[in-house]
């Protein structure tokens, strides 16, 4: 019997067919064509960043090369100027035909590069000027050149050195009645003036020889390399939007370029100067300009140059030039130097400052973000056309593969038409394809299965190399991680030292080790170390556990009591739990630790105490402080020194040094010897957070101890005290208390020390006990203090009730508890 002979099963594939098959493309379409899209997206934003970045690096590279090529033609300007000095004062004897002579031929050479020339001998008769007059060299008279606006006997440089050059302020000189010709008329120019000292064969001082450059030749460069004429030139670059200033090193600009329609223009800064503030005409140059202290970018760009220092700013997102009137995609800017001959001192001139505004990188990335875009969109339509091609062909196999199963469905045994063919190779690589995935999922299958042997195997091994007990320091302070180095530092530090110290920690974390570790290295170590749990005792029970009380003080007082701080003497006393402690105790302690002295209660004595305070506690006592709930000075009494311990989910490290320590201490109280610890036992506990600390671990250890049926502690022996049972250790701690006192009995015997586990089965059988039958029960060695501290605990737990008063009080079980605790 064939496949399609069953109709339950024939009838779903032909409809679910018949719905699909019809609407393949468009669902292609619809679910693969914003993926496409989104590829195509990325690859154009991938590309579209590397090229604007590449375009705004070549930009910002050629408008530098630009400004630096500028500076070049100005200073060769500048260089031809003092070899034409130095040239001319080559003359030993100098006179006016002479200069007559050599101004001309220079003027022929370069028509109106040079526009004075004038010799200042030491005699004052001796001083002549001669101008270039639109080609013409004119050799004033001594008056009219005397009266020029600048006239150029003033401000010499002082030089004596044979060879030297030095180069003057940029000024505009004005000559008036200069004879022409036959005819008179006033001249005006702006000029660079060079000076240079003439000696004679005899190495005699003859004065100072002058040459000017017009700085129109200077304009004229920067116009150049500023408009399409320009040797930077490129198709890429629109020289219409650029503009260049020349400004001197005291921050005036003295002139801007100019359009090529407007050679030979005066001298202006209107353009660059729009939308500055500032001082307008500089003594001497009356069309300069310097912007206010305000445009701090300005001046920044002024001091740079003035450092002999080239750079660029990049103002489109930032500074604009002129409040937002000129705005500029660079500012481009490079010193102009002067070298004399002979020597390798470079001094700043000036500088030149660019401003392209024509944003050509901007243009450009436009440009090729909307041919991107075209790419992407034909793109995207072509991978689209392919993808509804090939779903239009899927379609018809599948509607072919359709049609004969409903053909099938219908013959009743007549004949049905043909299958419609698959191409070979499509059917061989989907039997290829799916004989690939069956292999690969039977080799993850076997590894997977492998690994979770060896796993298993590993973590029933046993733990290598566990330290043990004799290792272990005698502190208890366990543990070789980088905050228990930082914790026995601070012990070590603060032992040597009389002064309180206070201990922080969160509950289990071992503050009353750090305390007894704090007596043992001191110097007090042979005196009584004592410990009073500030939050287990009223506050009357514990004024008088502290201060102690003297005979008949009270109805009951019926011998004389020291009270700890005395008893204590010459060692150290711990409170712990200090946070926990009322008002009255908190005031009666700050008098105490005060003046080094208690009163008794029943005494008008004072009685002085040489004991050290360790107070210890699990809250943050200056949040307590800002509450009103503990008093400051008492805070900042107490904490002279404070040291800070580290819970345990910060130094899992040490698990494996803790669980020997305390599967050794179990082993000895419980008498039931350990053999080992699993790695897959040492694993969980390693990735718990222990939120009961060093206490919950040992707790949990001494329960799986118990529960262990060869010695060996395994996995399934680690049971975490989460739930019911973690509020049952916090509430031993004093941390919170269950509503009836209850705990777990398993629990419950884990937590109790050595010496109240020996009490417990007297409990059961008696029903009550009295605190010396505790002591004689346990050990006659144990202190009164100790005895009622752990019975105290017990009532606590919610074990025991309290009944009488004095010698005649007792503890007896309460009844319910015990039986949920069975």
């Amino acid at each position: 019997m064939s496949f399609f002979s069953f109709s339950w099963l024939r009838a779903p594939v032909v409809k679910a067919f018949q719905r699909t098959a019809p609407g393949l493309p468009t669902w292609v379409m619809v679910r693969y064509f914003p993926c496409i899209i989104g590829v195509l997206t990325m690859i154009f934003c991938c590309c579209g960043y590397v090229a604007k970045s590449t375009l705004e690096g070549t930009a910002s590279r050629n408008a530098q090369l630009q400004v630096q090529a500028l500076c070049r033609e100005i200073e060769h300007a500048i260089d031809d100027a003092r070899n034409q000095i130095l040239f001319l004062s080559a003359a030993s004897h100098i006179t006016a035909d002479d200069l007559l002579i050599r101004f001309s031929y220079r003027t022929r050479v370069k028509p109106g590069q040079f526009r004075e020339i004038a010799f200042i001998g030491r005699d004052p008769e001796n001083r002549m000027v001669l101008l270039n007059v639109d080609g013409k060299v004119v050799i004033l008279p001594r008056p009219v050149a005397e009266s020029a606006v600048n006239q150029p006997f003033a401000e010499l440089p002082d030089i004596r050195t044979e060879g030297e050059v030095s180069v003057g302020r940029p000024v505009q000189t004005t000559y008036t009645m200069v004879p022409v010709g036959d005819a008179v008329q006033n001249v005006s120019y702006s000029v660079l003036r060079f000076y240079t000292p003439v000696y004679d064969y005899n190495n005699n001082f003859q004065g100072m020889l002058l040459l000017s450059l017009d700085l129109t030749i200077l304009r004229d460069a920067l116009t150049l390399f500023s408009s399409p004429s320009s040797p930077m030139y490129d198709n890429q670059s629109d020289f219409k939007h650029v503009r260049s200033v020349f400004v001197d090193t005291a921050g005036w600009m003295l002139f801007q370029s100019e359009t090529t329609e407007s050679k030979g223009a005066p001298l202006s800064t209107e353009a660059l100067r729009s939308g500055l503030n500032g001082d307008s005409g500089r003594p001497g140059l009356l069309t300069a300009f310097r912007p206010a202290p305000q445009h701090t970018f300005y001046w920044d760009v002024v001091s740079e140059i003035t450092a002999g220092k080239s750079g660029q700013l990049a103002l489109g997102s930032g500074v604009v030039w002129g409040g937002g009137r000129s705005m500029a995609d660079f500012l481009s800017y490079a010193p102009v130097t002067y070298t004399t001959v002979g020597s390798q001192t470079a001094h700043v001139l000036g500088g030149v400052i660019t401003l392209d505004t024509s944003y050509a990188a901007e243009q450009n990335t436009s440009m090729l973000y909307a041919v991107f875009s075209i790419c992407t969109f034909l793109g995207g339509a072509g991978l689209l056309a392919m993808a509804y091609w090939g779903a239009y062909t899927i379609q018809g196999y599948v509607l072919s593969l359709s049609e004969h199963i409903q053909e099938q469905n219908t013959s009743n045994g007549t004949a049905t038409p043909p299958l419609r063919a698959m191409p070979e190779d499509f059917c061989q690589l989907s039997d290829g394809i799916g004989s690939i995935f069956l292999r690969l999922r039977e080799a993850m299958a076997h590894k997977n299965a492998s690994e979770e042997k060896r796993t298993d195997r590993w973590l029933q091994e046993l733990v290598p190399n566990i330290p043990q007990a004799a290792d272990f320091p005698a502190t208890g302070l366990v543990g070789e991680s980088n905050a228990m180095a930082e914790l026995r530092l601070q012990i070590e530090k603060a032992a040597p030292i009389f002064a309180d110290v206070l201990v922080i920690g969160e509950t289990g974390t071992g503050k009353e080790l750090v305390s007894q570790a704090l007596h043992s290295i001191s110097e007090r170590n042979k005196g009584p170390f004592i410990s009073i749990n500030c939050g287990a005792l009223d506050e009357n029970l514990l004024m008088d556990s502290l201060f102690g009380h003297v005979k008949g003080a009270f109805s009951d007082a019926h011998v004389e009591r020291k009270g700890a701080f005395i008893a204590a003497e010459g060692g150290t006393l711990m409170l712990d739990e200090i946070g926990n402690a009322t008002t009255k105790v908190q005031q009666a302690l700050l008098r105490a630790l005060s003046t080094r002295q208690i009163c008794p209660l029943g005494s008008d004595k004072e009685v002085p105490f040489n004991t050290r305070i360790v107070a210890a506690t699990n809250v943050d006592l200056r949040e307590e402080v800002q509450q009103g709930r503990f008093r400051e000075d008492l805070y900042y009494r107490l904490a002279v020194f404070t040291i800070h311990t580290c819970p345990l989910r910060e130094r899992k490290e040490d698990i494996e040094q803790l669980t020997n320590y305390f599967v050794t201490q179990a082993s000895e109280e419980m008498r039931r010897p350990c053999t080992g610890l699993t790695r897959g036992a040492l694993q969980k506990m390693q990735k718990y957070d222990w939120p009961g600390n060093v206490r919950q671990l040992r707790n949990t250890l001494t329960r799986a101890l118990a529960y262990s049926n060869d010695g060996i502690i395994r996995a399934p022996d680690i049971v975490f005290a989460d739930g019911v049972a973690a509020t049952a250790e916090r509430a031993a701690n004093g941390e919170e208390k269950k509503e009836n006192g209850a705990q777990p009995y398993d629990l419950l015997f884990a937590e109790l020390n050595s010496r109240q586990r020996v009490l417990l089965p007297v409990l059961f059988a008696k029903g009550s006990v009295t605190r010396s039958e505790y002591q004689a029960l346990v050990a006659d060695t144990i202190s009164t203090r100790t005895a009622q501290y752990d019975l105290q605990e017990l009532v606590q737990r919610g074990l025991l009730r309290k009944k009488g008063v004095g010698p005649a009080s007792y503890y007896e079980l309460v009844p319910n508890n015990i039986d949920e605790k069975k």
